[in-house]
């Protein structure tokens, strides 16, 4: 097969024949001290094709993206990371025993004969990277902030027939939702973040010079006592594609297998897991 997977939270599997590359492989259980889990399995076709992939390309080192427990998993590869300030993952990573390769900005580098990559860190100490597989470019910006690479991205889409972009792109989460004032009234109402996705995905798609967008790297929820709250801002697989724009950017399912030779789209329907609130003091808090 030529083509890739979106499966997780945040993973891509591009294929050559093979699994040859990964994106932030999150395959164990959780993530955040046991906060966040995994809202969607991992069918084991996907499963084992990130565990055999010969490289494993991690954007930051957030540990729903970058996760310690997982790397176990991923020995048979070499690591890639973009040109981070500092290069402190890349000697936690080797003296963990890992082989570890930082990839230079604005270059591209040939994994296999048909796959080749081309890396944008950022000084968010987060990166984007874009995929070539056989002629089709998958823009992958994770949850990184965009710091002007649109313009840069956009010029090199311009010379492709198919663009895939994958991004963040949901009801913020967790993020500076749970505010009190003092009289211990809520500030913010989760319901007031629950505005239409697709249209605000579909627009960053065209900001990047892309022809499709997938929902990507949010497949998590809330799994300890003390973040459960937060799991009504988890939306449903529906809530992805409602309102969605019928011109511009086409809004993809939430998980695809895609054949470059032909453009082919499938979905994929992993199951989702049961959600089991656990005490903090399960992970020792």
């Amino acid at each position: 097969m030529l083509g890739f997977d979106s499966i997780g939270s945040a993973t891509l599997i591009a294929y050559d024949g093979e699994p040859i590359l990964t994106t932030d492989a999150w395959i164990n259980d959780d993530a955040y001290f046991g906060s966040w889990g995994h809202d969607y399995s991992i069918p084991p076709e996907q499963m084992d094709a990130i565990r055999r992939a010969k490289f494993h390309w991690f954007s930051h080192g957030h540990p729903d993206h970058l996760n310690t427990e997982s790397l176990p998993l991923l020995t048979g590869g070499q690591i890639l990371l973009s040109d981070h300030h500092g290069g402190r993952i890349k000697r936690d990573l080797e003296g963990m025993g890992h082989k570890v390769r930082v990839l230079k900005d604005h270059e591209w580098v040939q994994l296999s004969p048909r796959i080749k990559v081309y890396t944008i860190a950022n000084v968010n100490q987060d990166s984007i990277i874009l995929i070539d597989v056989g002629g089709t470019l998958i823009i992958n910006t994770n949850d990184s902030p965009d710091f002007g690479a649109s313009m840069h991205v956009r010029r090199i889409a311009k010379a492709y027939k198919n663009v895939y972009y994958f991004a963040l792109h949901g009801w913020g989460g967790a993020d500076m939702m749970n505010l009190f004032d003092a009289q211990g009234r809520k500030l913010v109402d989760p319901k007031e973040r629950r505005r239409p996705i697709a249209p605000r995905a579909q627009r960053a798609a065209m900001m990047y010079g892309a022809h499709y967008v997938a929902p990507f790297s949010g497949f998590h929820v809330y799994q300890r006592d003390d973040s459960a709250w937060a799991n009504v801002l988890i939306p449903e697989l529906e809530d992805y594609q409602a309102s969605a724009r019928q011109t511009g950017p086409r809004m993809l399912p939430s998980f695809i297998r895609v054949n470059a030779e032909n453009n082919e789209v499938r979905e994929i329907r992993p199951p989702r897991n049961a959600l089991k609130v656990r005490p903090a003091s399960d992970f020792g808090d």
